[in-house]
């Protein structure tokens, strides 16, 4: 839980992955890496007061386990119900956000608004390839949220009807899957979805996602969008790294998911140059 000024720039929160990367290739004792984390954000940041409080196993409860202004002592006794105060609320929504698409609560209903989305999607990419698209996308931002069965039935299934409706008006259309944060099924989402190309975004390495679709098909990304704002040996070695683990495949060259808008123009045309090379 860390209260921020809203003039926080892009670089700013770079520069404190990096020094949290860090710290975490130094230790492996959570209460040191903790301590330190907080440090770090002050820092950083320029904030003055910054605690860390981690959810337990149960879901329930967010506990105190860091913090620049509460004395060590008092950690233990504070704790937070999800779903209450300036910390339990992000927690409950997350939790909230996964029984919706997982359609735990009411699977039936879930399932109407799915076979809504899978009719409006299929219109909508319809009417793209009509207008003139070369190709079109698939973009699925929670399903990597899924478990193993919801995966499959609210993420490849619904992806297989789509692809399968626009094939009935546009013949042969070219059609991308974007599973995001689903590398671990990547390979059944691609021969469930009739997709001619799966994208992966940047938490995950290409050669793996090869591996795991066997190349049947090709892929799009995936450079870390942060990697485009720092620009220079961090931008050069994203490319790099794609560009060699592709260099026989087929790559639609892409970012592991979308340009943030202080990504330097500069920066990007650097990208163009490479990749054409």
């Amino acid at each position: 839980m860390v209260s921020t000024p809203s003039h926080i720039s892009q670089g700013a929160y770079l520069d404190l992955f990096s020094n949290l990367s860090r710290i975490i290739s130094q230790t492996n004792n959570l209460p040191e890496l903790l301590r330190a984390s907080v440090e770090v954000i002050q820092s950083v940041l320029q904030v003055r007061n910054c605690s860390i409080m981690l959810l337990g196993t149960d879901e329930a409860v967010l506990r105190m386990e860091a913090s620049s202004v509460i004395p060590e002592e008092e950690w233990p006794r504070i704790k937070v119900p999800v779903g209450e105060g300036i910390a339990g609320n992000p927690a409950r929504a997350r939790q909230l956000i996964r029984e919706a698409i997982e359609g735990t609560k009411n699977p039936d209903a879930f399932g109407t608004l799915i076979d809504a989305l899978v009719t409006a999607s299929t219109a909508y990419l319809v009417a793209q390839l009509q207008a003139g698209a070369d190709a079109v996308q698939i973009f699925d931002s929670w399903a990597g949220m899924l478990s193993p069965d919801g995966f499959r039935r609210w993420a490849m299934e619904p992806a297989a009807r789509i692809a399968a409706g626009v094939r009935a008006q546009v013949p042969g259309a070219r059609i991308i899957g974007f599973p995001k944060g689903a590398d671990r099924a990547i390979g059944a989402y691609a021969a469930a979805s009739g997709a001619h190309a799966v994208g992966a975004d940047w938490t995950v390495r290409l050669a793996a996602v090869r591996r795991e679709t066997e190349d049947a098909v090709a892929l799009q990304g995936n450079l870390d969008p942060m990697a485009l704002v720092a620009g220079g040996s961090a931008l050069d070695a994203g490319i790099d790294t794609i560009l060699t683990e592709m260099d026989d495949a087929r790559l639609i060259f892409n970012l592991g998911h979308g340009i943030v808008p202080e990504t330097p123009i500069a920066h990007v045309e650097r990208l163009v140059r490479r990749v054409r090379g």
